[in-house]
């Protein structure tokens, strides 16, 4: 019999959100970094360090930590739009879609005890 997906489990979303808020962006990469090097370019990753590491970048990737449902203002979801449909942005996209990837990095962050 399979077992139930943790994505089912009560406390997921919970403990999701609690670990995301204390987990240090180089333990995410960690977890990202060597299934990430199979996938995408070093000038990619770069673009995509670049964007999220500008003030703009840092502001919307907080607002989509804080919630299942984040509250872009237009001008976010407009510059957001605008990576995603960028070269690197659409080499993310595939990556986080990759159906081990996304699982992997979250499992981590959900096993995450400082």
């Amino acid at each position: 019999m399979k077992s139930a997906s943790p994505l089912v489990a009560p406390d997921f979303y919970a403990k999701l959100s609690a670990n995301l808020a204390k987990i240090p962006n180089g333990t995410i990469d960690q977890l990202a970094l060597p299934l990430m090097r199979d996938h995408v370019s070093r000038t990619d990753a770069q673009a995509a360090v670049e964007f999220f590491s500008s003030p703009e970048g840092v502001a919307i990737a907080n607002k989509l930590c804080e919630s299942v449902l984040p509250k872009l203002t237009d001008a976010d979801s407009a510059s957001l739009e605008q990576f995603t449909n960028s070269a690197p942005g659409m080499v993310l996209y595939t990556f986080f879609g990759n159906p081990v990837v996304l699982p992997a990095v979250v499992a981590g962050i959900c096993d995450y005890a400082p």
